[in-house]
């Protein structure tokens, strides 16, 4: 069984007290009557081999009310189809059990909006960085 080390396993959990607190504070952002969503941005420093895990395991579910989606990028093609094989069967899927790992094409609308899986969304930086998909907005 893999073991999360103490600084990811505290990181997940500092996660996920912090989100517990901002769900329901009443100066959490909205757009009209729906509230604007949770962002965390977790990074790998440099030099070290392991990223904080982000929401998953070693977090409690019921703090979050309805289930994360969790957006994982690299720079690097070559990183998200290596992380994407050891999330979706490979030998880190324990650490994100019961999370639905997809790379981001196979998004849908009615993924976003059912709510009861946690999501893992893989994906390039790229796909911010894409001049051609600004002139269609």
């Amino acid at each position: 069984m893999l073991e999360l080390k103490v600084f990811q396993s505290d990181s997940a959990k500092t996660m996920a007290d912090r989100y517990a607190f901002f769900a329901n504070h009443p100066d959490r952002p909205r757009k009209g009557t729906k509230p604007r969503p949770f962002f965390k941005r977790c990074r790998r420093s440099r030099g070290r081999k392991n990223a904080d895990p982000g929401p998953g395991r070693g977090t409690d579910a019921a703090h979050f009310g309805t289930e994360p989606i969790v957006l994982w990028m690299s720079k690097a093609k070559s990183v998200v189809a290596q992380t994407y094989a050891n999330f979706s069967g490979g030998k880190y899927s324990e650490i994100v059990e019961g999370f639905r790992v997809i790379n981001i094409q196979g998004l849908t609308p009615q993924l976003i909006t059912d709510g009861s899986t946690p999501l893992l969304l893989m994906t390039t930086t790229g796909l911010f960085n894409n001049k051609e998909q600004s002139k269609v907005r």
